[in-house]
């Protein structure tokens, strides 16, 4: 099953049943990884990127209308049009943690992806997805 395919299932599979816990991981792709590197002065080799139930569902109950662009998240993380930095409270510790903003653009409009990093799996996590308004 390709990728995207995968997502879909996910998603559906996440909306549909509120207690399923699954994830999808893929490779954090080369091009990004230089271009973190760049921006936050650390190593990303062998990062990989999740999508997991948690936050298809948070997505789905803040931003429903951009549920689509999730399956797109392979292709936004390595065609990005932008990428920042950004801090977030961590939720147990209270202390900031780095956020990274992927944005891309379809058909005008730009989808902001934001990842938590995770230093010590080594995997980014989507933590929610929307277009921001203007």
């Amino acid at each position: 099953m390709d990728l995207e395919k995968e997502i879909e299932e996910l998603i559906k599979k996440s909306l549909e049943n509120k207690q399923f816990v699954d994830s999808v991981f893929f490779d954090l792709p080369l091009n990004t990884q230089i271009e973190l590197k760049k921006i936050l002065f650390k190593n990303f080799d062998e990062y990989k990127c999740e999508i997991n139930s948690h936050d298809i569902r948070h997505t789905n109950k803040n931003h429903s209308e951009d549920l689509k662009f999730i399956t797109k998240i392979p292709d936004i993380i390595e065609n990005f049009s932008e990428i920042k930095k950004s801090f977030v409270e961590d939720k147990k510790t209270k202390k900031p943690i780095y956020a990274i903003e992927f944005y891309k653009k379809y058909n005008d409009k730009t989808v902001k992806a934001v990842k938590i990093h995770l230093r010590k799996e080594k995997i980014l996590r989507l933590k929610t997805l929307f277009i921001p308004k203007k």
